[in-house]
């Protein structure tokens, strides 16, 4: 586990033994370390996706992906969008050192703290549990929602396509402009 120091959290804190940043701008990880953001989005319909990130110390685009989920609870779509960008790192060999930033507080807790096996998302817990058993550091915070724009469109936006999963190798026009954002913002803060 990397400490709120080296990671440049000042602002991080406990919140219920849950990494919690309150900062509102996307900072890249360290050096070496991937950061995957993930989320899940609910139609009205209340049909489910999830979509994500992965980028590098550099703030660079690794890959990112979006599926459709069918439907379920908006925690379920949440914890899906972490299992989805997890198993895409292992099955690529993309690293083995990760941070992971979600803004649900409740999946967030769920994976930090695990679940009894009557909790109706255990296996899918556990096997998030079981993957970051693969990495030498994982790290996982809850982050505002406004931090984590560019997971959101691509969960948002499987909504409105045919695939059930697509992987993009390079980034998408629709949130080409957020990525560069979040880079010019690092570099002017910084």
């Amino acid at each position: 586990m990397i400490s709120a120091t080296t990671y440049g959290l000042n602002q991080q804190s406990q919140v219920g033994e849950v990494n919690y940043s309150s900062r509102l701008n996307w900072m890249k990880p360290p050096e070496g370390i991937l950061k995957l953001n993930c989320d899940g989005a609910l139609s009205r319909e209340n049909m489910a996706s999830c979509g994500g990130v992965i980028q590098d110390s550099d703030g660079r685009f690794v890959v990112a992906f979006t599926g459709k989920l069918g439907m379920c609870s908006i925690l379920k779509s949440e914890l899906w969008a972490i299992l989805h960008g997890l198993r895409i790192l292992v099955n690529r060999n993309l690293g083995r050192q990760v941070i992971i930033e979600s803004d649900s507080f409740t999946a967030v807790r769920l994976v930090n703290k695990g679940c009894f096996g009557s909790h109706p998302y255990f296996d899918l817990v556990q096997e998030i549990r079981e993957l970051s058993n693969q990495f030498s550091l994982f790290s996982f915070y809850h982050i505002l929602r406004e931090v984590n724009l560019v997971a959101a469109i691509l969960a948002k936006r499987r909504m409105v396509l045919e695939e059930d999963f697509f992987v993009y190798e390079s980034p998408p026009s629709f949130i080409y402009h957020l990525l560069l954002a979040y880079n010019s913002a690092f570099l002017s803060i910084y």
